[in-house]
């Protein structure tokens, strides 16, 4: 597995401060593949996605399963 596969989606749910780490990565990532991971928007993605996780259910912000 990559680091970036293991930081979204191999963490430790009991530990709470890595699990909405982890919940943040994955949408921030989310929000700059809907952009086409253009350079110079991480900072906006990430902070954007610390508001979604922060405002929402933790599971808000996983992707849809198919």
């Amino acid at each position: 597995m990559t680091q970036l596969h293991d930081l979204l989606w191999s963490c430790d749910p009991s530990d709470e401060a890595a699990f909405r780490h982890a919940a943040i990565a994955r949408a921030a990532y989310f929000r700059a593949q809907r952009r086409g991971f253009a350079a110079g928007h991480e900072l906006d993605d990430w902070l954007a996605a610390e508001r979604d996780a922060l405002g929402v259910p933790i599971a808000a912000t996983l992707p849809p399963r198919h």
